[in-house]
């Protein structure tokens, strides 16, 4: 496993002509790689603290949960509260506050309220397929 500096993230994403829009990151420790995603140049970042353990259940938890309502083309900040409610209400979950503390919806922007309101998937039509 090799590390990618944040410069080199910038220009990885930067290559790509602005079409990561939305990046999800799950791992021991996702917010600091979330925030060098939004450095990068990434509009919106979920990030998922998981546990040192493989499978973290509050972690599968959050995720589904997260993808089921972004298929539902639920906004991202209303998939992402959603998520956060049912994991930490559920029965999984032992400390709540603990729960709260592990997901993260970047960047952190208390001035510009609705930024995250967009949808997660499904923001484009999707072509007709050609007939052949």
């Amino acid at each position: 496993l090799h590390s990618l500096p944040v410069d080199g993230l910038g220009r990885l994403i930067a290559a790509v002509e602005g079409t990561v829009n939305f990046v999800f990151v799950s791992s021991c420790h996702a917010k600091m790689i979330g925030e060098a995603f939004v450095e990068a140049g990434v509009s919106h970042v979920v990030c998922c603290e998981k546990d040192d353990d493989f499978r973290d259940p509050v972690a599968i938890q959050f995720m589904q949960c997260f993808y089921r309502e972004a298929a539902r083309r639920r906004n991202l900040s209303s998939a992402f509260e959603t998520a956060v409610q049912a994991t930490a209400y559920s029965s999984t979950s032992k400390n709540l506050r603990q729960v709260r503390r592990r997901f993260h919806l970047l960047p952190v922007k208390p001035d510009t309220q609705g930024y995250h309101d967009t949808p997660v998937f499904f923001n484009q039509a999707v072509p007709a397929a050609k007939e052949k």
